[in-house]
Parts: structure tokens; sequence; C-alpha cells
């Protein structure tokens, strides 16, 4: 069975690799993975890319985002799997974890009382449930305050490369 799995070509390893791991991998892991460099792991990765855009009668896609790579499914597909599948207990953000993510994403590094100057308000319910969700992580500390920044995850949520793509959104100043 070993020698079998030896003659797989790379790029249905990477395939079978992206398909079964689910969450996305840099191209260091994929690389890796096959034993070959990153530049020809990225040529493969691109090729997979088109040809999954290219054909109309899969159902999924390789994406890459913030610096990974992933199977997903097509989006055109969401709202029939929504109904085939059962439902998945998430989070909601709300308006307040958003403001204070906004604030943590175009900011960070940044300490609690930082973001509550910035807020005007307390942030411990909201740092504490943004932690929860690993939307944003403890990233350092300045004498004894923990400092905070986004993470891979928030990236990923809200399809973002890096954290200052968000400023690229935002209305320009008149």
């Amino acid at each position: 069975m070993s020698e079998t799995v030896s003659f797989l070509q790379p790029r249905a390893l990477l395939e079978a690799l992206l398909f079964a791991h689910g969450d996305p991998l840099s191209l260091a892991q994929c690389a890796g993975a096959i034993g070959m460099s990153e530049g020809i792991a990225q040529q493969i990765l691109e090729v997979m890319a088109e040809e999954y855009l290219e054909n109309s009668s899969s159902g999924l896609r390789l994406h890459y985002n913030a610096g990974s790579w992933q199977m997903v499914t097509k989006p055109e597909l969401a709202s029939r799997l929504a109904e085939l599948l059962p439902k998945q207990e998430g989070y909601r953000i709300t308006p307040a974890m958003l403001e204070t993510l906004a604030i943590i994403a175009c900011r960070q590094p940044l300490s609690r009382p930082d973001l509550e100057i910035l807020r005007g308000v307390n942030c411990d319910r909201i740092v504490s449930k943004l932690l929860a969700v690993e939307l944003i992580a403890e990233c350092g500390k300045r004498g004894r305050l923990t400092l905070y920044g986004t993470t891979e995850r928030f990236l990923h949520h809200f399809g973002l490369e890096t954290p200052h793509d968000l400023l690229r959104l935002l209305p320009a100043k008149e």
C-alpha cells in the first residue's frame, strides 16, 4: 500500500490533503506535503484553482486567501447545501463586536485600556467573546498589559489577505 501512495502525483496528493484537511493550509505546508519547493507547489495549486473554476460540473473550488489554500464548495451552492446539511452552532457577531474587531484590526497590537479609550466603554465581555471564537488572540505584552491582534481565522472569516485590507474597504475621507 505504501508503494501506491509514493507513486501518487503531487497534484493528487495536494488535492486529497486539502480536501481531507478542510482548514486552510499555507504554501509551506503544501510544499512540505509533496516534498517539493514552494514555487512548484504554488504552480500546481494555481493550475488546480483555474481548473476548478473552469469546471462547471464540479461543486468545489480551490480558494486562496490570506496566504493559505483551502478546498471549499462553490458559493452558488451555499443555499442548497444549507438545506441539506444539519444546522451548525455558530456565533453571532454583534455590532459592538464588529466595531471592536475593526478597531483591533486597524490599530493592532492594542491593549484593552487603549481599546476602551477608543470605544468609550468597558470592553471586557466583548474581548472575552472575541477570544473565545478565536477572532482575536493575545499577541504580546506592553509592560503588564496584554496586547491583542486579529487571527488568521479573522482574515478567513472576512475574506481578507491582511488586516490592512480593511482600510481599503473604508470610505475615502472627503
